[in-house]
């Protein structure tokens, strides 16, 4: 049987629990008031559930929930749904068995082993005996341990309908903080049935925590000027989504760029004048230019109230008592006209000064606030100067995650989470080994100097170029590691993944995954970098490009290198990725057919990679005499590109078309990537607003452009 997150005690027994129509599930407890009796009732001392909807009280209202989460669960799976009823506590079971959900405030977890759960843990935590031929009970102290027992039976569902294997577990967190941190700013604003789906997959994977990293994304009133040209979240979606993630045990928490990363707020002339550099609307759009500017003007009062003005507007859209104010990667901070006060002192304590304030402003209004610890490592001891109820985000992507950092807060007695990342931000498919290796060791080290919690980051840098579905991966598997500290290979985590999540029977595709991302060699990054670079060089040439933007010209010599190593096995990459997609669409007959859509994304984006390394030699080889593997039309055929307009239609349309992945022919390229992206336009508008995507659409449209000049 497989649990994700594995349950932390499982005894297993010999015999079997059978469900079948009209067996009953029961509410039991003596915590709430008695209903009044209702008319044909089934048996004395029941009621049916409707009744129960009239009773006062959050507690009924989220017990009930997880009951007609587990109706439809066994609907899903088994065919029919549960009758749903409520038992008084001095009620015996009815003769033929039942499911029962109760609520005991008194339970107690792991008593009998070494680390008996702790009152927070056992807030979260269940208990669950199925016993042969006779009943299956769930017990829980709240409702929140009633609903991640419920998600464990779905999962026990998923695998073995209606026959339960007898068993006894108890189950708790290892950390109290278990959340997810998705990008809703950069370049894609997600559909609301896509967020309400990511707070489902949270809920089913036992977090307990969702930000959405908002800069500029939101419908704040009067600033037109930033939103018009975009599909921002709207006051309404906010309040709909936090109630339909306390729903799901989930606390959204606000999460507002209110330091640096105001890119596209500070561009505007509305709002220029809080910008720590002058004319910062000037240069054209750039992704680059995103990820490191705009900082606001600490010196600037009235920018402070600027600041102010949005946290007040989007505070209250929040049932949560805590904010990210994030303040990370204030990059012009001193350069600008903050730079004589930060002479006078340092950048750092210019920094800390302007976080205080916000901190205590934040404070002011009831909330405890979070910010990203990025400007800080160095000097840890200024976050003291922060108001006690300040959390500090400590976040760290690489695969090996540096232990000091988190030593020395944890001797400060700094409130901190530790933040690993998905690594599925600058590319299509997340790099899931070195994703999973960062989460691992951020999670190994949450456990070892109990820290508040693990926040999983899942970033857009670059266009968000990658569905939000890929990341589910990363989401469950710090899930996993943050519910439970005990040893979880990648092997056993992957297999459980393909089985719960993508329903394949095989327990191989999440591992299929993962070498599909380690097999890509150029990435949608790389195709960005050197759209930035060229566009950057023809400014430079004509003499419109100001020292502050250089940007990726001063690591113009490193990223070519780093390109060239890559360069001149296109074809034989590709031949990889074909393998691997072949033992991709081989997995859909062991897979339910509710979750076979979910290999379509996968299979389109591995099209897409084949063709960025096509693209990759194509340049290389014909702008700039570089070798590649890809196949030369010999002398009997001429490449498209030298056709005339209607031989070149017939060639491109017909059956002897040349494959672009395989044959070095840019024409039949330029085609092949606009007729692929067609595809990824269709999957982005399924789950995503329309948002910044015309960036990207003009970045493909110039490469082929490009490839139709060569």
């Amino acid at each position: 049987m497989e649990f994700l997150p594995r349950v932390q005690q499982l005894q297993p027994g010999s015999g079997c629990f059978y469900l079948r129509p009209q067996l009953p599930l029961i509410l039991k407890t003596s915590q709430w008031p008695e209903a009044a009796p209702s008319s044909g009732a089934p048996s004395p001392g029941l009621t049916r559930a409707y009744d129960l909807a009239a009773e006062p009280g959050s507690q009924l209202d989220q017990t009930l929930f997880a009951a007609r989460q587990l109706q439809k669960a066994v609907q899903a799976s088994c065919g029919w749904t549960p009758p749903l009823l409520r038992q008084r506590s001095d009620q015996p079971l009815p003769a033929g068995g039942a499911i029962v959900l109760q609520l005991d405030p008194d339970l107690q977890l792991g008593a009998d082993g070494k680390n008996p759960a702790r009152p927070g843990q056992i807030a979260e935590g269940y208990q669950l005996d199925i016993q042969a031929e006779t009943a299956a009970v769930l017990t829980a102290a709240r409702p929140r341990g009633l609903l991640y027992g419920v998600r464990t039976l779905q999962q026990l569902l998923q695998q073995s309908a209606a026959t339960w294997p007898e068993l006894k577990l108890q189950d708790w967190p290892d950390l109290p903080g278990r959340g997810f941190y998705h990008d809703v700013t950069r370049s894609r604003v997600p559909r609301m049935a896509t967020l309400k789906e990511l707070a489902d997959t949270m809920s089913y994977f036992k977090l307990n925590e969702l930000q959405l990293y908002v800069e500029h994304s939101f419908l704040f009133p009067g600033f037109s000027e930033v939103w018009r040209d975009d599909t921002p979240l709207e006051a309404q979606d906010i309040l709909e989504l936090d109630a339909y993630c306390r729903q799901r045990g989930i606390e959204l928490i606000p999460s507002l760029a209110s330091f640096g990363h105001l890119y596209k707020v500070l561009r505007t002339r509305s709002f220029s004048a809080y910008c720590e550099l002058d004319n910062p609307g000037q240069a054209p759009f750039s992704w680059y230019d995103r990820q490191v500017h705009h900082t606001i003007d600490v010196t600037n009062d009235e920018a402070f109230a600027f600041i102010c003005h949005m946290l007040q507007a989007y505070m209250p859209l929040f049932s949560s008592h805590r904010f990210n104010i994030c303040a990370d990667e204030t990059f012009d901070l001193g350069r600008g006209k903050s730079a004589a006060k930060a002479s006078r002192s340092s950048v750092n304590q210019l920094y800390v000064s302007y976080l205080k304030k916000l901190c205590e402003f934040v404070a002011a209004q009831g909330r405890s606030p979070q910010f990203w610890g990025d400007i800080l490592e160095q000097e840890p001891e200024l976050m003291q100067e922060l108001p006690p109820q300040t959390v500090c985000l400590n976040w760290h992507y690489s695969p090996e995650v540096p232990e000091g950092p988190v030593r020395r807060l944890s001797e400060l007695h700094i409130p901190q989470y530790l933040c690993p990342g998905t690594s599925a931000w600058n590319r299509g498919l997340p790099d899931y080994t070195a994703g999973a290796q960062n989460i691992r060791e951020t999670c190994r080290l949450a456990h070892l100097y109990q820290v508040r919690g693990v926040l999983n980051t899942d970033w857009g840098d670059w266009g968000h170029y990658g569905q939000p579905e890929f990341s589910y991966p990363g989401l469950a598997l710090g899930a996993a590691l943050s519910w439970n500290q005990a040893p979880l290979p990648q092997a056993d985590f992957n297999r459980s993944l393909s089985k719960l999540l993508y329903g394949d029977s095989n327990g191989r595709l999440a591992g299929l995954l993962q070498q599909l991302s380690q097999a890509s060699v150029f990435q949608w990054g790389d195709l960005v970098q050197y759209y930035d670079l060229t566009q950057r060089l023809q400014r430079r040439q004509a003499g419109s490009l100001p020292a502050v933007e250089q940007g990726w010209l001063e690591q113009g010599d490193e990223i070519k290198a780093g390109w060239r190593r890559r360069l001149g096995q296109a074809r034989a990459h590709n031949l990889q990725l074909s393998r691997l997609n072949q033992a991709l669409l081989a997995l859909l007959p062991g897979m339910d057919q509710s979750c076979r859509p979910r290999l379509t994304p996968y299979i389109l984006y591995n099209q897409g990679n084949q063709l960025f390394n096509a693209v990759a030699d194509t340049l290389a080889c014909l702008k700039y005499d570089c070798a590649t593997d890809l196949i030369k039309p010999d002398a009997r055929q001429q490449a498209t590109g030298r056709l005339t307009p209607l031989k070149r239609l017939e060639r491109l349309t017909g059956p002897d078309a040349p494959d672009p992945t395989a044959t070095l022919d840019a024409w039949a390229l330029a085609a092949a990537l606009e007729t692929w992206y067609r595809e990824i336009r269709s999957l982005w508008d399924q789950v995503s607003r329309p948002s910044e995507r015309r960036y990207n659409d003009a970045m493909i449209f110039w490469y082929a452009d490009l490839l139709r000049t060569l």
